[in-house]
C-alpha cells in the first residue's frame, strides 16, 4: 500500500517540488479472477452482506487512478511539444488541475481500501468451522451494511 499513498502534491500557480510523479495501482488478471470466482457466500455475515461490491470499487478506482496519471501525462508531454508560450501554460494549467483531482480521488481510493481490508476481516471471523456448521442449522440472518462513502466533490 504504501507505494501507492504516492501524491502528486502540485500546487497551482507553483512548480513541482521535484519530478516524480505517482505510481497508480493496477488491476491484474488474478484481482479479477479473485472477484470473479470466489464464493463469497461462505463468509456473508448476513443476508445483504456486499463485500463483493467493495472489492469491485477497488477495481474501479485502480482504473479511474491509472487514467488520471496518464492524462497528466499526456498533458505534459503536450505542454513539452507546444510551441507557444500561451500553449504551454494552457497544458500545464491542466495538468495541474489534473493532478489535483488524483489527489483527491486517491484519498478516496485509499478510504476504500481501508474499509474493504476491515470488511475481509471481519469476513476471516465469519469463515470459522464453528460458524459454518450454524449456518448449516439456520437460514441466514438479515442485516445492514455500513453507509456508502459519499460521491467526491470536485
Amino acid at each position: 500500500m504504501a507505494g501507492f499513498t504516492r501524491k502528486y502534491g502540485w500546487t497551482p500557480g507553483h512548480p513541482p517540488a521535484d519530478d516524480t510523479t505517482p505510481n497508480p495501482p493496477r488491476v491484474t488478471p488474478s484481482y479479477l479472477g479473485l472477484l470473479q470466482h470466489t464464493d463469497f457466500w461462505l463468509t456473508d455475515e448476513h443476508s445483504d452482506d456486499n463485500t463483493q461490491q467493495g472489492l469491485i470499487d477497488i477495481a474501479d478506482g485502480a482504473a479511474v487512478l491509472e487514467r488520471y496519471v496518464a492524462d497528466v501525462r499526456g498533458l505534459l508531454d503536450s505542454m513539452r511539444s507546444a510551441t507557444t508560450t500561451k500553449d504551454k501554460a494552457k497544458y500545464a494549467k491542466r495538468a495541474q488541475e489534473t493532478a489535483v483531482v488524483y489527489d483527491r480521488e486517491l484519498d478516496r481510493w485509499l478510504v476504500i481500501v481501508h474499509s474493504a481490508l476491515d470488511d475481509v476481516q471481519r469476513r476471516l471471523v465469519e469463515a470459522m468451522l464453528r460458524r459454518q456448521l450454524w449456518r448449516a442449522l439456520r437460514p441466514m440472518p438479515t442485516g445492514t451494511n455500513p453507509p456508502a462513502l459519499p460521491p467526491l466533490k470536485h
